[in-house]
């Protein structure tokens, strides 16, 4: 039995693989936000222009003009909106792709780990280290009683013995 998978490197290419496309996923979604922000920026600055060209058309009396301009910016506005929420949405997706691949890590290390355990299972049984210590134990109690036994009588030899104890 392996401890880490049936091959490390099998296991470390498709780790390598996830990873390289969760990165190339996230990379191309903040490609798709940057295009999104220079959309916006277009739209801020074409805005402008057409604030501009209101003021400018209501110095000189033209209303209609103005009408039609100023339901421009409004529209532009509505567009604008529109693209940051699709830019928020993007942000999220992105997010969401990187906490699913931390946990994708995770359960990968929770896996690796329990292969580590069910080996070290295989290779110490329990039962037989619990006997031997046991008998250790034991051994070491009656070694123990011996030491006594032999210190009492070395005492009472050399008449140290105190008659309490």
């Amino acid at each position: 039995m392996w401890l880490f998978g049936k091959s490390g490197k099998d296991a470390t290419e498709k780790a390598n693989d996830t990873r390289s496309q969760v990165r190339e996923w996230t990379r191309k979604l903040r490609g798709e936000m940057r295009q999104l922000d220079r959309q916006m920026r277009s739209i801020e600055n074409e805005e402008r222009k057409v604030t501009d060209e209101i003021k400018k058309a209501g110095k000189r009396g033209d209303v209609n003009s103005c009408r039609i301009l100023a339901k421009e910016v409004v529209r532009s506005r509505k567009a604008r909106e529109r693209l940051l929420e699709s830019k928020a949405q993007l942000n999220s997706v992105s997010m969401s792709l990187q906490q699913q691949a931390a946990t994708m890590r995770v359960a990968g290390s929770l896996e690796k780990s329990t292969d580590v355990m069910q080996a070290m299972g295989n290779l110490v049984k329990v039962s037989e280290i619990s006997t031997t210590v046991r008998m250790l134990s034991e051994k070491k109690k009656r070694a123990d009683g011996r030491r006594e036994g032999k210190r009492r009588e070395e005492k009472k030899r050399l008449g140290l013995e105190t008659k309490n104890a």
